[in-house]
């Protein structure tokens, strides 16, 4: 690796320190696997116990349920969602959410609140195709590496290892030009001309989202993506 690239590595690296989610996203897959291995993390680092709570007590009083007055009994309750839906983003469990109120869960009555293995479910259907993609990318860093340590002399790779290497950096350019092409540097569905609440993004947690300046429901509050973008 030139003393540029090196250089403009460790720019590119503290961008996506600092970067906030939906720049993260718009960003789009990264050539650098290494890079693009940080992108997916940051993407999936998981909310917070108290962010999975504040948006539970949404989805709580948006099915009219009412939790148990006894706090040991209303503590098990919690227990069963935290349980089901810790190790995600928030804004997959904002989405999961937005899509329980919505009525278009598949299998799911709307009438009623999701049990925590169905809100599991949705938020594993959300997220487990960026889980591959950071998979896939922290291999094709392995193998990156390995490549620039012979190149570097620790030592020579096998033709076959060097050859597999080479195939794989080369597949992740090519995906990562394709998806810029395509457009597809967001998730599917994550930008919804539907609306959710701006109380929703709040109670989440959402780093830097606007004040609420409303009480509504969730049908007449803005998208939450533009919400996160002009934030």
């Amino acid at each position: 690796m030139s003393a540029q690239t090196a250089v403009t590595s460790r720019v590119i690296e503290n961008r996506l320190q600092t970067a906030r989610v939906v720049e993260l996203f718009e960003m789009g897959a990264l050539i650098d696997p290494a890079l693009e291995a940080l992108r997916l993390q940051r993407i999936l680092h998981p909310a917070t116990d108290e962010q999975i709570l504040m948006t539970l007590n949404k989805l709580f009083r948006q099915f009219a349920v009412t939790p148990p007055s006894d706090p040991e009994d209303r503590k098990e309750l919690n227990r069963g969602y935290l349980l089901a839906m810790q190790g995600y983003p928030i804004w997959s469990v904002i989405e999961a959410g937005t899509n329980f109120i919505r009525g278009s869960v598949e299998g799911h009555n709307p009438d009623f609140m999701p049990k925590p293995g169905t809100i599991g479910r949705e938020l594993a259907r959300i997220v487990d195709g960026w889980r591959m993609k950071l998979g896939r990318a922290q291999k094709q860093a392995d193998e990156k590496r390995a490549l620039e340590r012979e190149e570097t002399g620790y030592g020579p790779l096998s033709p076959e290892a060097r050859a597999l290497g080479e195939r794989r950096i080369s597949e992740l350019r090519a995906a990562a030009l394709a998806e810029r092409q395509q457009g597809q540097s967001i998730l599917p569905g994550y930008v919804d001309p539907n609306p959710i609440t701006a109380e929703a993004l709040e109670a989440a947690g959402v780093p830097d989202a606007p004040p609420r300046t409303n009480t509504g429901t969730f049908e007449k509050l803005p998208d939450p993506f533009q919400m996160l973008k002009a934030s």
